[in-house]
C-alpha cells in the first residue's frame, strides 16, 4: 500500500474517532436536544480521571512500538491503519463493547461510555498483547519495516501482556469504570437541567464569555503591536519624529495592556485555587488599572506600610474585591477629592490582619477611612532567588505553535532578529507530527497554551511522556501564573510562563532565561 493510501486511512481514522468522542457527539445536529445542556468543561475534567478524552488508551507504553516500528514504514502503517478503521467502523454501527484483536496480535479493549442510551465518549485500553512476540514475529516485523532487530526488541518488550483470568479481571474493572463515568455524566446532566437559568443570568453569562474571547484577541493584537514597536525600537537607529511616534504607540499599547489584564484576570478567577498572595502587589496592580481607566484615579496615592501583607485567597478574587472598593470609593468621593489609601497590621482575637483603608483627602491619617476592608494574614511562601537575565545564548532552533499566523509571524521576526532559526505549526497536532518525524528535537518550543486542539497542559503532559530529551516549553497566555491549569503546569520543570501581550524584550529575555536553565539544568 503507498504512502497516499495510508494517509487517506489516518484521516478516515481521525474522523471516525472524532465522530465518536466528546465534543463532536452532543454538538451534532442529531444528538438529543437536552445533551445540549452538558457542561463540557465539567466533562472533559470529569473523562480526563482515566484519560479517556484523549485518543490515547490507557496502556501509553505501546505507543513506542506504534511510533518507532509499526508507523515507520508504509506498509505495516496501512496494516494498522486498516485495522483501526475497522475496529471504529465496527463499534460505530454496533454501539456495542469491542475487544479488538488486530493485526501484529495487537488487542484493544473499546467501551462506548452512553448517557440515557445514547453514545457519548469512548473508553480506550489503548494496546496489549495475549502472548509476548514470538520470535518469528519479531523477525518478520524486523525485515517488513527495515529496523533493527534490536531495536524492535526494544519496542515490543513494552507492550503489556494481559490473557485468561487477568484479562477478564481487568475488562471486569474497565466495565465498571465505564459505567460509573456514565452515572457521573448523567448526574451533571440532571444537575444542569434542573432548571432553567433566567434571561438576565444568561445574558451576563454570555456577555462574561463574549468579553473573554474579545480580551484574548485583543492581547493578541497588543502582542503583535507591542512585539514589532518594540523591536523596532531596540534594533534601530531612528529619526527623532520616528521614534517618538513609536513610543506613543507602544505606551498606548501598554495602557491596553493592562486593560486586558483585568478582564482576563476577573474571568481567570474562575478557574484560580486559593493560596498565598500578596495583597500589596495586588493592591498597585488594580491602582495601575483604574489610572489607565479614569483620569481621576491618579488621585490615588498609596502608603503600604504594613509588614506582612500576604493573604490566602484567589488572586483574582482579591484583585475583584480590591476594585471594587476603590472604584466605590472613587464614586462616593467629591470631585478634585484625592484617595488615600493605607495598609496596616493589627491584631484581632489574637490572629494578625492587614486592613486596607480608604480616606478622602491626600495623607488625612487621622480622618476616619470611608472605606475599610481587613484579611488574616499568613505566612509569607518561599520564594526563589529572582532568576537573572543571562548573556545572549548562541543561536538555536526554536518552534512557535499558535493558531493565530500574526502572531507566530511576530515570534518568527523577533527570534531570527537574535539569530535563531524557527519553525512554525499552526495546531497542536501538526507539532506532534513534526516532533514524531524530526531527526532531532528543537532547543526550545513556545506554544499557545489556548491552543483549541491541543492545550498547553496536554501538550506539555504528551512531551513528558515521550522518549525524547526534556525540551523547555515556554506557554504564551493571555491567563497570569494564578490560573489554576497554568499553576499546576508551570511546577513542571523547564516550564515557563510568557503572558500577553507582550513585547519583544518580554520574549527576548524570557528566551534566554529558558535556554540558560536548560544549558546549566
Amino acid at each position: 500500500m503507498n504512502t497516499l493510501h495510508a494517509n487517506d486511512l489516518q484521516q478516515q481514522l481521525r474522523t471516525l474517532i472524532r465522530s465518536l468522542q466528546l465534543p463532536d457527539t452532543a454538538l451534532r445536529p442529531n444528538a438529543p436536544p437536552l445533551l445540549k445542556q452538558l457542561d463540557l468543561q465539567t466533562a472533559r475534567q470529569l473523562l480526563q480521571v482515566s484519560d479517556a478524552w484523549s485518543e490515547r488508551g490507557l496502556f501509553e507504553e505501546t505507543d513506542r512500538l506504534l511510533h518507532e516500528v509499526i508507523l515507520k514504514a508504509p506498509e505495516t502503517r496501512a496494516a494498522f491503519l486498516a485495522s483501526e478503521v475497522k475496529l471504529f467502523s465496527e463499534l460505530q454501527s454496533s454501539g456495542e463493547d469491542q475487544l479488538h484483536r488486530g493485526v501484529y496480535g495487537l488487542v484493544e479493549l473499546v467501551l462506548p461510555i452512553k448517557v440515557r442510551g445514547y453514545q457519548l465518549h469512548l473508553l480506550r485500553s489503548g494496546k496489549f498483547r495475549e502472548q509476548p512476540f514470538s520470535d518469528t514475529e519479531l523477525k518478520e516485523l524486523a525485515f517488513t519495516t527495515g529496523i533493527q532487530r534490536t531495536l524492535v526488541d526494544a519496542a515490543a518488550q513494552t507492550v503489556p501482556l494481559r490473557s485468561g483470568e487477568t484479562l477478564a479481571t481487568y475488562i471486569a474493572q474497565q466495565r465498571r469504570l465505564r459505567d460509573a463515568l456514565s452515572a457521573a455524566l448523567e448526574a451533571q446532566l440532571q444537575l444542569a437541567l434542573r432548571g432553567p437559568r433566567d434571561d438576565a443570568a444568561q445574558h451576563l453569562a454570555g456577555l462574561g464569555a463574549l468579553a473573554e474571547g474579545a480580551a484574548h484577541q485583543f492581547s493578541n493584537l497588543l502582542s503583535i503591536i507591542l512585539g514589532y514597536s518594540s523591536l523596532v525600537l531596540a534594533k534601530t537607529d531612528l529619526p527623532e519624529e520616528a521614534a517618538t511616534a513609536l513610543n506613543r504607540i507602544s505606551e498606548a499599547a501598554q495602557k491596553g495592556r493592562r486593560l486586558t489584564e483585568e478582564i482576563l484576570t476577573v474571568s481567570g478567577a474562575l478557574h484560580e485555587e486559593e493560596s498565598s498572595c500578596s495583597l500589596h502587589e495586588c493592591l498597585n496592580k488594580v491602582v495601575a488599572l483604574l489610572q489607565a481607566e479614569t483620569d481621576r484615579a491618579s488621585a490615588i496615592s498609596l502608603d503600604l506600610r504594613a509588614e506582612h501583607d500576604f493573604v490566602f485567597a484567589a488572586a483574582g478574587t482579591l484583585h475583584t474585591v480590591l476594585g471594587n472598593l476603590l472604584r466605590h470609593a472613587l464614586d462616593g468621593a467629591p470631585d478634585n477629592v484625592a484617595l488615600h489609601v493605607a495598609t496596616r497590621n493589627s491584631m484581632d482575637g489574637g490572629i494578625e490582619h492587614i486592613a486596607v483603608e480608604v480616606r478622602e483627602g491626600k495623607g488625612r491619617l487621622s480622618a476616619d477611612p470611608t472605606s475599610r476592608i481587613a484579611f488574616p494574614t499568613v505566612s509569607e511562601p518561599l520564594t526563589h532567588a529572582e532568576k537573572k537575565i543571562r548573556r545572549r545564548l548562541a543561536p538555536s532552533t526554536i518552534w512557535v505553535a499558535d493558531d493565530d499566523s500574526n502572531v507566530r509571524e511576530m515570534c518568527r521576526r523577533v527570534l531570527t532578529a537574535e539569530g535563531h532559526t524557527v519553525c512554525e505549526a499552526s495546531s497542536g497536532e501538526s507539532l506532534q507530527e513534526m516532533l514524531r518525524d524530526a531527526s532531532k528535537a528543537p532547543d526550545l518550543l513556545i506554544y499557545d497554551f489556548s491552543m483549541p486542539d491541543l492545550d498547553g497542559v496536554e501538550l506539555v503532559t504528551w512531551l513528558r511522556n515521550q522518549n525524547t530529551r526534556l525540551v523547555p516549553v515556554i506557554l504564551i497566555s493571555g491567563f497570569s501564573a494564578d490560573h489554576a491549569d497554568l499553576k499546576r503546569i508551570l511546577q513542571t520543570r523547564k516550564v515557563f510562563l510568557l503572558q500577553k501581550p507582550f513585547s519583544y524584550r518580554d520574549m527576548s529575555d524570557l528566551v534566554t532565561i529558558a535556554m540558560g536553565e536548560t544549558l546549566v539544568g
